[in-house]
């Protein structure tokens, strides 16, 4: 009985370049339900055995107000020090996608939870709009517009040898990361902007008949 406004953002995008080693970006607060660590530490372990690559990892507490006090922070399952991580914190929104712009891939694979298997996440949405196509799981709410545009890869959870071997083929095949690119900024542009995804909503609400009061 009405219709669904997916989390969007702005039209304009960043224009992306991707360095020349691989940057993979995993950001956003530590909910406890999107726990990234493990994933981590097996893409870490990966760049590690390849001698290539970084993981930029944003982050931290939500710091207004929350209703957890225990949070899902991937730094522990992450070695302190490594010249294939930096652990930048937390990040304005204008400086995080001018960073998001500047690097390779989104790494969003987290451990299953029911609240990430129906709920779109605004750092989706920022990862497409800078151009960088996400590794996730099949099971998350956008799974399925990432494969039909290539625009990421779905890896299932806890499967360290799948994920080993897509990263490997991506440090391989950076033209596959380029391509993914174009198309994570398609699928934004014609699925996730304030003006595609209100429109249905607009729509429906020119469309009801004002009733009379009486």
């Amino acid at each position: 009985a009405g219709v669904v406004v997916p989390i969007s953002g702005p039209s304009e995008q960043p224009t992306f370049a991707k360095p020349k080693s691989p940057v993979f970006v995993a950001g956003g607060v530590f909910w406890p339900w999107a726990d990234l660590g493990p994933g981590l530490a097996t893409l870490h372990s990966c760049l590690k055995e390849a001698k290539l690559g970084k993981i930029h990892l944003y982050g931290g507490e939500y710091g207004i107000r929350s209703d957890t006090e225990n949070y899902a922070d991937p730094r522990q399952a992450l070695p302190k020090k490594s010249k294939h991580l930096a652990f930048k914190g937390m990040v304005p929104i204008d400086a995080l996608w001018k960073e998001y712009s500047k690097a390779s891939v989104a790494f969003d694979l987290m451990t299953p939870n029911p609240e990430r298997e129906i709920n779109l996440s605004f750092r989706q949405i920022d990862y497409l709009r800078c151009g960088l196509p996400i590794i996730t799981s099949p099971r998350q709410v956008i799974a399925d517009q990432l494969i039909e545009y290539g625009a990421g890869w779905c890896v299932e959870p806890g499967d360290e040898k799948a994920l080993a071997k897509l990263v490997k083929k991506l440090l391989s095949h950076p033209e596959e990361i380029a391509k993914a690119s174009t198309a994570a900024q398609k699928l934004a542009t014609e699925h996730f902007t304030w003006e595609k995804a209100t429109a249905p909503l607009d729509v429906l609400v020119r469309a009801v008949a004002k009733r009379t009061h009486k």
